[in-house]
């Protein structure tokens, strides 16, 4: 038997986790209840390496996974994850009673995929402008060999053709001889 007060100016009324706020005797006999019951959640010592280990096994796949994949279906593996994660502490939570957090894993299990990410995301953008540099590099290139064929082509041609009459004579008159008129 519990004895308490329940009136409403009394300071006795505490908040639940559901958000309704409830006399502390009632809240008193829910544990006792929970006692009796053998309902009582359990935090084993071994939760924070289980929690750890679950944190390096799932940090792994993240950083193996993140780079190899495209954004998309690293955001699809970052939710598998964390959906698996969150079932196994609600499943320990089921069927056992313990009490394993998932949310400290998978808040940085999250912060490693979002750092991943960034990386990845960053270091394909510098690979990016250096090919699109290369590929202006060997534009130029084939640019000036295009050029440097085609003047050798006219070259070529013009020598096979020899000097027309009506070029002789334009450079006739250029450089007249010296006993012309024109010349002194």
């Amino acid at each position: 038997m519990l004895v308490g007060v329940t009136g409403l100016g009394l300071i006795d009324y505490q908040s639940t986790p559901l958000g309704e706020r409830m006399p502390g005797i009632e809240i008193h006999a829910q544990v006792l209840e929970n006692v009796f019951d053998g309902a009582l959640l359990m935090r084993p010592r071994w939760a924070t390496w289980v929690e750890g280990l679950a944190l390096l096994i799932m940090g792994l796949v993240v950083v193996g996974s993140v780079p190899r994949l495209s954004p998309g279906r690293s955001t699809v593996l970052l939710l598998l994850l964390l959906i698996a994660l969150g079932a196994a502490g609600f499943g320990a939570y089921r069927i056992a009673g313990l009490l394993l957090d998932a949310s400290v894993p998978g808040a940085a299990i999250a912060f490693l995929f979002a750092a991943m990410l960034v990386e990845t995301l960053a270091e394909a953008n510098a690979q990016r402008k250096l090919l699109e540099e290369r590929l202006q590099r060997e534009r130029e290139s084939a640019a000036r060999l295009a050029g440097e064929l085609d003047a050798a082509r006219r070259i070529q041609i013009g020598s096979l053709r020899g000097p027309s009459p009506h070029s002789l004579q334009n450079v006739a008159s250029r450089f007249p001889p010296p006993w012309s008129p024109r010349a002194k």
